[in-house]
């Protein structure tokens, strides 16, 4: 890939702009090669993770142009995904009411399956984990508190509710101690506990 664009780092939105719709339609491209089988999975992963380093290293000035471009409809999801997870390792509570709503709606834009879907409600919920703004927080464990139905949103939201590391122990603690259904709470809590060695 090409590593022109470390010249634009920590630009302005304004200045970063074209130079974000440049990066998001070489990762569209490489979809479309991956999807005519031009490049095997392997290259792809790569060539994206290539693209979502360059995006990230390019600082927070990418921020506002990758929200606009979340907005459209032209993209595949799994652009839009890795447009999520860029926001997620950029931790930039600016990016918290659009990953939300993504986190909390579907959405009928080309390539989305069910699949798709759920990828990058994943990748959303892992994105307000890693950005840990009390708002964040907040809509994570709403969904594990409340008494969900849909068992696919309450394993989403455990994807963000386990990016919080350690911040989560004294919630999930709560959760434990106060409601009916703790299941998933103990196995997040679990979970975090041999990542961090905790006791």
């Amino acid at each position: 890939m090409d590593m022109k664009y470390i010249q634009y780092k920590n630009k302005s939105s304004d200045e970063l702009f074209d130079i974000v719709l440049e990066i998001v339609d070489k990762m569209e491209n490489v979809y479309k090669q991956y999807e005519l089988r031009k490049i095997d999975s392997t290259e792809y992963n790569h060539q994206l993770s290539v693209l979502r380093g360059i995006l990230v290293l390019l600082g927070s000035g990418v921020i506002d142009p990758i929200l606009l471009i979340l907005d459209e409809d032209k993209y595949h999801n799994s652009v839009r995904e890795i447009l999520v997870q860029a926001l997620g390792e950029l931790k930039d509570p600016r990016a918290v009411e659009k990953l939300t709503s993504i986190f909390l709606k579907e959405h009928n834009v080309r390539g989305s399956y069910a699949s798709d879907r759920n990828e990058i409600k994943k990748s959303a919920a892992e994105a307000l984990g890693k950005i840990g703004t009390p708002e964040a927080v907040e809509i994570l464990f709403n969904f594990l508190k409340n008494d969900i139905k849909n068992a696919d949103d309450q394993d989403t939201a455990s994807y963000g509710i386990a990016a919080l590391g350690t911040m989560a122990i004294a919630p999930l603690n709560e959760i434990i101690e106060t409601s009916n259904d703790t299941n998933d709470a103990r196995m997040i809590l679990d979970f975090i506990k041999r990542i961090y060695k905790i006791d």
